[in-house]
């Protein structure tokens, strides 16, 4: 995943290095999830505006601090397994959030997986390696 930053994401990171204020995020709470999108979700969506997966077995996994890696402008994180207990259809891209859950926290970045969409049926596994370029 070379996702790239949207506007709440760009918004967080600005406030994180500039003010030195990191409350948005909180220690270890950005976490990765899964969209239905067949389009990737562009600059000023939200996590209210994209389709999340929401079958059996999904769940956003939690990307720990100690899991990233940084080197020149890339940051990469360990690669992470979403593991189907149901067919799940057309899963289309990843995206980072700083919420567990719902729709309440800030959508940080987005990225449409290269050849989607992947149809993802019962006992089949999507990996993601989330990596973030700077420009």
């Amino acid at each position: 995943m070379a996702g790239k930053l949207v506007t709440e994401g760009i918004t967080s990171l600005l406030t994180w290095y500039f003010e030195n204020d990191q409350s948005d995020r909180g220690a270890d709470a950005l976490y990765l999830g899964l969209y239905t999108d067949a389009t990737e979700p562009v600059v000023g969506s939200t996590l209210s505006t994209i389709t999340e997966l929401a079958l059996s077995g999904y769940a956003r996994i939690q990307l720990l601090d100690a899991d990233w890696t940084i080197v020149t402008d890339t940051a990469t994180n360990l690669e992470k397994t979403f593991t189907a207990t149901t067919d799940w259809g057309n899963v289309y891209g990843s995206f980072i959030c700083n919420v567990s859950t719902g729709t309440a926290g800030e959508l940080i970045a987005v990225k449409q997986f290269s050849g989607a969409p992947f149809n993802v049926l019962d006992t089949k596994t999507v990996a993601v390696t989330p990596t973030m370029v700077g420009v």
